[in-house]
């Protein structure tokens, strides 16, 4: 009985160790990741996760799901007009944007704007672009404050910034370029 009575108050210890750790790790596994809320977000749910496209989804399919593509020509250009026009009414809003690069693979941008937060997440998706090098080569989210269609050397770009924008700026890590616009 002496010898229970010292060993006790390590088994407490010890099982109390154990619970801590095995209710981290459930949280953990529980957790949901931003890409994950981010694509549980009702205003998505036309277009659905980009991680789950096929790796030979490509443009003449972003066409077809109504994305809005930039390229030689622009199309489905109205699903972009809706975006900028409920954003800038205070409304959440969403768009996909898709594009090839000069080597002819396709990039995916999802904007999403959340009027409670008066905030831009944007989601990148380089999967399918060879020239980047493999590490590149991924799905990303970020966050922005604010959305902007810039003219800079005789061209307008679609812009995600946090601070200010100007010709100072404009090729700072604080801008992201979407597209060219025109």
């Amino acid at each position: 009985m002496e010898r229970f009575k010292k060993i006790l108050p390590i088994l407490i210890i010890l099982i109390v160790m154990v619970t801590i750790i095995l209710v981290v790790c459930s949280l953990r596994k529980n957790k949901k990741s931003e890409l994950d809320i981010f694509y549980s977000d009702e205003i998505t749910s036309d277009y659905g996760d980009i991680r789950k496209l096929s790796a030979d989804y490509n443009i003449y399919d972003a066409q077809t799901d109504k994305c809005f593509i930039v390229g030689a020509m622009a199309h489905n250009e109205n699903v972009y007009g809706e975006f900028v026009d409920n954003f800038k009414n205070g409304r959440d809003a969403f768009v996909r944007i898709a594009r090839n690069t000069e080597n002819k693979d396709l990039v995916i941008f999802d904007i999403m704007y959340k009027s409670s937060t008066k905030e831009f997440k944007l989601v990148t998706d380089y999967t399918r672009d060879i020239s980047k090098n493999t590490e590149d080569r991924i799905i990303k989210l970020s966050n922005y404050k604010n959305i902007s269609e810039y003219k800079y050397n005789e061209s307008t770009y679609l812009v995600l910034y946090n601070g200010e924008l100007n010709d100072e700026t404009f090729n700072s890590e604080n801008v992201f370029k979407v597209v060219t616009l025109y």
